[in-house]
């Protein structure tokens, strides 16, 4: 069973099994589809991640090593 909305912020759905209550409600703390604004530093540009993927690739590396190598990069290149 999914999520029935309630109003704007509220939802009701199936409680857990080992629940005491048939139901559950609760409130979303961001909307579907929007990144909440502590995380926008976080997300990378679209040319970002073009640069690194092409000097991985250069040096060789492809599926989990590849994959590997991106992740590595970009943690260097965002790490504040």
């Amino acid at each position: 069973m999914t999520a029935i909305p309630i109003g704007q912020p509220g939802y009701v759905s199936k409680a857990p099994p080992w629940s005491k209550r048939f139901f559950k409600m609760g409130r979303l703390g961001f909307p579907p589809g929007s990144v909440p604004p502590h995380l926008k530093p976080y997300l990378l540009k679209k040319g970002d991640v073009s640069g690194i993927v092409s000097d991985c690739r250069g040096q060789g590396k492809s599926g989990e090593a590849l994959v590997r190598c991106i992740f590595t990069q970009v943690g260097i290149k965002r790490s504040k």
